[in-house]
């Protein structure tokens, strides 16, 4: 019988009560779970996903930390296998554009919270079953907290990082937005940055994260791309042209073109779908998924103090993997 303090599933379960545990933002607590920090709703969704979610070697399987450039790689995705390769006589068409009509996240649903873990009766495996061929599906945990059935298969895991400075900064304006409103308003950032250094971060740490995605790429780089959102930025063209050939969508010159544009944050912040309304199971405003998008925004933040240390932590963190931000 599980307690008050633990999380269960079926034969499994989780005491809390033996986990590490802090509080996150004067907020809830966060537990440390095989490495990683997780709220307790995030550990019964593993635990779900790990029972009994069914890999299909056709899958794509996009993975990140929290705010590293989940929602244009989401976008990027959705796009490029929209593409549909024309012949040199062809006078084109209309191409279908989820993206006009959906928010990002509505059209890639992140599995730990969007298919499992949900609020309501739909089971997952209804969700999952409706989905075509090949599921494009999303999550934020780490290597360690994926099911078996999705490592020992063939599908395919792309995952994006981000130098952690700005992953930072864009995490606490993003918190900042949905708390707009309310009595606590925005949390400090001194305070954001330090707990963040520690680690105690959802999902964290980051560079463990990071690491364990990239470790596992080198076994797999037929299984597993890595991708880095400052690269993304540098040279989109061959970033996008790198991912379409890994999901099995090579792209025409012509066809690179459009993916970039129909993904691009000042595309989508201008579509009225991305103004208003909310993604439906979390609830959060689409409008918050979109602010700058550029790299080095924590420039703006950070002193310099911080910059050294940080940096000095991650430098420490990667030592030996032959992994760095360049930045």
């Amino acid at each position: 019988m599980a307690s008050a303090s633990s999380v269960s599933l079926m034969n499994q379960e989780v005491d809390l009560d033996q986990l590490p545990k802090q509080q996150f933002w004067e907020n809830n607590y966060l537990y440390k779970w095989k490495g990683f920090w997780l709220f307790p709703n995030m550990i019964k969704s593993v635990l779900d996903i790990q029972s009994h979610f069914k890999a299909c070697s056709d899958d794509i399987i996009l993975a990140s930390f929290p705010k590293t450039g989940t929602t244009w790689l989401k976008a990027l995705c959705v796009s490029i296998l929209e593409c549909q390769s024309k012949g040199d006589d062809d006078n084109g068409g209309d191409q279908k554009d989820d993206l006009s009509k959906k928010n990002p996240h509505s059209c890639v649903l992140t599995f730990e919270s969007e298919v499992y873990g949900r609020d309501d009766s739909i089971n997952p495996e209804d969700i999952l079953s409706g989905m075509p061929s090949p599921r494009l599906l999303h999550t934020h945990l780490p290597y360690t907290h994926l099911p078996d059935s999705m490592k020992k298969s063939n599908c395919k895991i792309v995952y994006i990082t981000r130098n952690p400075k700005d992953t930072l900064v864009s995490f606490w304006h993003f918190a900042a937005k949905l708390s707009a409103g309310s009595n606590r308003g925005p949390y400090p950032f001194e305070k954001a940055y330090n707990e963040f250094c520690k680690g105690g971060y959802p999902l964290g740490p980051h560079s463990d994260h990071v690491l364990e995605y990239w470790y596992e790429k080198s076994k797999r780089p037929e299984n597993i791309l890595f991708l880095k959102y400052e690269e993304l930025k540098k040279d989109p063209k061959e970033q996008v042209k790198k991912l379409a050939s890994f999901i099995g969508r090579p792209l025409k010159e012509i066809e690179v073109e459009e993916v970039l544009w129909k993904s691009s944050l000042d595309r989508l912040k201008d579509l009225e779908v991305n103004k208003h309304g909310a993604v439906l199971t979390s609830n959060i405003p689409n409008n918050s998924f979109f602010r700058k998008g550029v790299v080095g925004d924590w420039k703006n933040h950070f002193t310099e103090e911080m910059k050294k240390n940080l940096d000095e932590i991650t430098r420490t963190k990667l030592e030996g993997s032959g992994f760095d931000f360049d930045v």
